[in-house]
């Protein structure tokens, strides 16, 4: 899955983020796991945050967000630029949502406020995004101004 946005009439497509799922968790030394988690997400972010990286003048703040599910269990790999030619890729812990109803509440709860904060991540870098294709819009319609004379 990859979160996107596609404009009509548009070939180039905005990724913010992506996830990938598996059925059950076989460990954290299984094979899907190190080659999705460990190579295959974070390339895919870094190369999601490389393509809307031109579009943007503050590229210290652009970050994208990946998941991957396995089972009842998660965690979050984030992808951003601290400098101009680093980027830098980190992963969150493990959460896990407990199968038996009484330890549910208490497992919930940090997976629901993870899922907020991811958000409110892809919405700020969706908002950067978007404000600096406005100024690139603007700055361009200014020096075609004399068209609307004739």
């Amino acid at each position: 899955m990859i979160f996107a946005k596609k404009s009509c009439s548009h070939d180039e497509v905005e990724e913010y983020g992506a996830s990938e799922a598996g059925k059950a968790c076989d460990g954290d030394q299984a094979t899907k796991c190190l080659e999705e988690g460990y190579v295959k997400l974070p390339k895919c972010l870094k190369d999601m945050l490389d393509n809307i990286l031109p579009k943007c003048d503050d590229s210290e703040k652009l970050q994208t967000i990946g998941f991957i599910h396995s089972g009842l269990q998660f965690y979050v790999i984030w992808a951003y630029h601290p400098t101009k030619y680093i980027t830098r890729i980190q992963k969150s812990r493990n959460y896990h949502i407990s199968s038996g109803i009484s330890q549910f509440g208490t497992a919930v709860l940090p997976t629901f406020c993870i899922a907020w904060v991811i958000e409110d991540i892809v919405r700020i870098t969706y908002n950067i995004v978007q404000e600096s294709n406005m100024h690139d819009n603007t700055s361009s319609m200014q020096g075609s101004e004399w068209l609307t004379q004739y």
